[in-house]
């Protein structure tokens, strides 16, 4: 399926329509003109047909469709880069703002838009791209853990901890680490979530620019654990 094109050239945000107009150019010839009963419209209530398609121009717009849940982040940041090449950052900024696009969709485009395009794997999901753009990878690297998230089938979870690592952490090794095949968390298990919960912490909103109450409030979690070190120290002799 194709966008139809616009009748002018678009270089500002324009107001909010109420529908997009898609093309079925399945079966047509290279170069013949599009009639209006190949148009399909799509507006926020629903989708309007015009003219009858046959069941594989049906069968590409419930591919379409099928994608759009798996794929928008990509797509949303394949617009962001070629309307930035295009028109500028401004414009782009300025249209993701009129259109309402959700803040956190929005950033998530932009991460992933910055990784290499070889890591885009049709298993992989946006976490996964996230977690990729989060861990600020070479683009060597970032096909690297791509390749592996699908050789061994991991979780957006367990690719940030396989990351983390340095290797591949499956699921019976997690679940070994953790404590899951007990039942129980361990220690081990309990550090390594929390080194990922605090590297996410230094990266995105570092413990400096905590309001006193947020920082109160984790010191209180984390007297306990004091606790227990300063009595391992007291026991080993071990006060570094």
């Amino acid at each position: 399926m194709q966008k139809r094109k616009p009748a002018t050239n678009v270089t500002e945000p324009q107001p909010l329509e109420t529908s997009v107009e898609l093309a079925v150019v399945s079966g047509l010839t290279p170069g013949a003109k599009l009639r209006e009963n190949r148009l399909i419209r799509m507006t926020p209530t629903g989708v309007e047909f015009q003219g009858e398609m046959n069941i594989d121009q049906w069968q590409d717009g419930m591919k379409f469709l099928r994608w759009m849940k798996s794929a928008s982040t990509l797509w949303l940041a394949d617009f962001i880069t070629t309307g930035e090449k295009l028109f500028g950052k401004e414009v782009v900024q300025d249209c993701l703002v009129q259109l309402e696009f959700d803040l956190m969709d929005a950033q998530r485009a932009l991460a992933v838009g910055s990784l290499d395009r070889r890591t885009r794997l049709p298993e992989l999901t946006t976490e996964h791209y996230w977690v990729l753009a989060q861990a600020k990878l070479t683009p060597g690297k970032q096909t690297h853990w791509a390749a592996q998230a699908v050789q061994h089938k991991l979780t957006a979870h367990l690719l940030a901890r396989s990351i983390a690592e340095g290797k591949v952490i499956g699921r019976a090794e997690h679940s070994r680490n953790t404590g899951r095949s007990s039942g129980l968390a361990t220690p081990h298990g309990i550090r390594q979530s929390f080194d990922l919960w605090w590297r996410q912490v230094e990266e995105n909103e570092p413990l400096h620019t905590w309001e006193p109450a947020r920082k109160r409030e984790l010191l209180e979690e984390l007297k306990p654990v004091a606790k227990i070190v300063r009595e391992l120290e007291s026991e080993l002799g071990d006060n570094e």
